[in-house]
């Protein structure tokens, strides 16, 4: 019988043809997409359900998969779609509805002179096993009192049955608690007998009375509407590029207007850019459904100030004749990997203009992503004799040093480049990286606040200089996912 053991490291079978059947599959029918890296994943859980089946051959699997029933199919996404989760996960998003979105809605929404109920939706899109929404009850329930004179609907949504049976019971291990306050356990939870583990706790019934748990792919049937508030956060990172982006075009029209959306960090697609602006309060970030505008993003390339080319800002005063096809040209062979090419046309730029340091930084950046340091260094050295002020340079540098692991010197570089260009903010967001690699939580947080700050600072959509074509949205969820990973593993 097949084990994960006996699946082979060389050809994985989600490579080959019935593999590649599987893999599409489960995309056409529920959107869950996994990329190479991810594919043991996908081949572990396939393995156990073979085993637990007693199916020897991944041919005796597919059948099985493709069965009119569907039941098997249902087991797979089970396994592969549940994820361990806990109360008030991301407690600077849970701050922000606590403290701002709620608060503002209620507002909006209280009519003392209509005997209608006012009506307060909020949907969240991939609920798991049910610690979302019912932390989205427990703060709906900590700011209304008298609930009775509301109309509150919460919409919980999973396309496992397995984890909507969960949820429904409601009943939940200590390790589930660890943000859930003595007073919030008092008032909404009751203690049970428990398990080998310790005590288990229920959610009380007024709070699970707000939410309705409901089976459904984010793929399938139509979406709820004139909602209030959406949660779909570490769902879409399962998805590929072109489905978060129509996932978040449906989200837009299910949202009343001024309505906001909370995702994971991990999730910022362009598209967001459209339809919506980006929010903060206090490293918790979420967005709010704004009216479009007829001159949508046309996905053209960033014009000069995405890279290299816009050193101007950065303390190397290029003229203005730089010439933009070139550089254009350079990026897009970077971009596509093709770094021959790539080295071709900076080798040519660099005839035409021998002491530009663009040439130079982006020799480096070829090398540095080909692995090759020492080429990199060595450019590096070239370019600070033309110009020993130019911060990117010391960036790229200190990049160099984290992926050789050398943090002392990573450190000094950032750090000069810092110094140099106080507004560098992939100097900072690197910086960051090191210090948490070193277990400097205090430092760490410091500087992925000072990134998101400077990240912050412009348009949602703009390309970030020196990241290699990440936007601001982008990198402002990076930092505030680290921030929340440190401070919930202090």
């Amino acid at each position: 019988m097949i084990g994960i053991e006996n699946i082979p490291d060389t050809l994985p079978w989600t490579r080959t043809s019935r593999g590649g059947r599987i893999k599409q599959l489960i995309q056409e029918r529920c959107g869950l997409y996994f990329q190479d890296h991810e594919l043991k994943n996908l081949e572990q859980a396939v393995a156990i359900r073979m085993r637990s089946s007693g199916i020897a051959s991944v041919d005796q699997y597919l059948r099985q998969l493709t069965g009119p029933d569907g039941r098997e199919f249902l087991e797979l996404l089970n396994l592969l779609t549940i994820r361990h989760t806990f109360f008030f996960r991301d407690r600077a998003q849970f701050a922000a509805l606590r403290e701002v979105v709620l608060p503002r809605l209620l507002e909006a929404k209280r009519r003392p002179s209509v005997s209608q109920k006012p009506l307060l939706r909020i949907w969240s899109a991939g609920c798991s096993t049910g610690e979302e929404p019912y932390s989205i009850a427990m703060v709906v329930a900590d700011l209304v009192p008298a609930l009775q004179e509301w109309d509150i609907e919460i919409l919980a949504m999973d396309v496992s049955t397995q984890a909507l049976e969960f949820a429904r019971r409601g009943i939940y291990e200590a390790s589930s608690m660890q943000w859930i306050e003595a007073e919030q356990r008092r008032r909404y939870f009751v203690e049970t007998s428990g398990s080998k583990a310790g005590s288990t706790y229920r959610v009380r019934e007024n709070i699970r009375a707000l939410v309705r748990f409901t089976h459904q792919s984010l793929l399938e049937g139509s979406f709820p509407d004139h909602l209030d508030v959406i949660f779909c956060r570490n769902v879409m990172i399962y998805f590929d590029r072109s489905t978060m982006e129509g996932l978040i075009d449906r989200f837009r029209s299910s949202l009343v207007d001024d309505g906001y959306l909370f995702i994971g960090y991990s999730e910022c697609p362009q598209s967001l850019s459209v339809g919506f602006k980006m929010l903060d309060h206090q490293d918790g970030v979420y967005y709010q459904k704004v009216p479009v505008q007829s001159n949508r993003r046309s996905g053209t390339l960033p014009q000069a100030g995405a890279g290299p080319r816009t050193s101007v800002q950065h303390g190397d005063r290029v003229k203005a004749d730089l010439p933009a096809v070139a550089l254009v040209q350079i990026e897009e062979a970077i971009r596509g990997k093709d770094y021959e090419r790539a080295l071709a046309l900076i080798g040519s730029f660099r005839g035409r203009e021998p002491n530009r340091v663009e040439s130079y930084y982006w020799a480096a950046h070829v090398h540095t992503n080909q692995g090759d340091y020492g080429l990199a260094k060595a450019e590096l050295e070239r370019l600070l004799r033309i110009n020993a002020f130019f911060a990117p340079a010391y960036y790229l540098r200190g990049t160099i040093h984290l992926q050789e692991q050398d943090l002392d010197q990573a450190k000094t570089a950032l750090k000069q480049a810092i110094f140099l260009d106080p507004r560098l903010a992939m100097a900072r967001l690197t910086l960051a990286t090191v210090y948490q690699q070193e277990d400097e939580t205090a430092e760490a947080i410091r500087e992925y606040r000072n990134a998101a700050k400077l990240l912050s600072e412009g348009p949602a959509e703009a390309e970030v200089p020196y990241s290699g074509g990440f936007t601001r949205v982008m990198l402002t969820g990076v930092c505030q996912e680290a921030i929340e990973r440190m401070r919930s593993e202090s």
